[in-house]
């Protein structure tokens, strides 16, 4: 709904933000937020990617707290940015906290020191953005990536296997 002039601004300022990268084998992301202000992720291809894929499942799941990346981003304003085993102790505490099974925290697990290594010597360190606002904005736009994940699959209540049983 935002108008295409804008969006095309956005979607140019993406590419050189992904360009402007060392090697420009990089993505970027925009999420434009309807009430204004934006979400910007720009990341190599490869690990950054396939952690974001998987973020964006883990949040997608009906067993993950659908505030768990709000949650996340308010509190890691809280943190000391130079402190990164701090930062993955209390961002691991935080996601399984809002996990309501064991498979869930399970995947918590394998997620969060990757991601935290990706923030703290991922394309921030090239381009100047802080780990932790990085951090927040890879959550946020996984997020947004899962709510659409969320409304396009059937409900529990309607899958064919919980009719029949």
């Amino acid at each position: 709904q935002a108008p295409l002039g804008a969006a095309m601004r956005e979607l140019r300022a993406a590419e050189k933000r992904a360009k402007a990268l060392a090697g420009k084998d990089a993505w970027s992301l925009a999420v434009l937020k309807r009430g204004g202000g934006a979400l910007y992720v720009t990341a190599k291809w490869g690990e950054p990617l396939r952690l974001f894929g998987l973020l964006r499942d883990l949040l997608a799941r009906d067993d993950v707290s659908r505030r768990a990346a709000f949650h996340v981003s308010q509190w890691l304003h809280d943190v000391p940015a130079d402190q990164r085993d701090m930062v993955e102790a209390m961002l691991m505490y935080q996601m399984q906290r809002q996990c309501a099974s064991d498979e869930a925290k399970a995947l918590v697990r394998d997620i969060v020191p990757a991601l935290v290594r990706e923030a703290f010597a991922g394309p921030n360190r090239l381009t100047g953005i802080a780990p932790l606002a990085w951090l927040a904005d890879f959550m946020m736009a996984a997020e947004f990536l899962a709510r659409e994940q969320r409304h396009t699959r059937p409900r529990a209540e309607d899958r064919p296997e919980r009719r029949a049983a």
